[in-house]
């Protein structure tokens, strides 16, 4: 049986569902209506949104970054 994966949100879908709950939508029905598993993922982006703006929402990159790698000790 394969393990259930983690589902990915696009940035448009979070947006969305940001600006409706801000426009009023409940908390406890949007995560129903959007198939959420939970209404804490709204809360989270609400906080974002808040904090950083559209930003906040968009998908971070992965890995290491080279500001990052800088202070890391290398190993020859």
């Amino acid at each position: 049986m394969a393990k259930p994966t983690k589902r990915v949100f696009s940035f448009e879908f979070k947006l969305a569902a940001v600006q409706r709950y801000l426009s009023g939508q409940t908390r406890a029905d949007l995560p129903k209506e959007l198939q959420l598993s939970s209404p804490q993922l709204i809360d989270k982006w609400t906080r974002q949104y808040r904090t950083a703006g559209e930003d906040g929402l968009r998908p971070k990159p992965k890995g290491s970054t080279a500001a990052n790698r800088e202070w890391w000790p290398r190993t020859c």
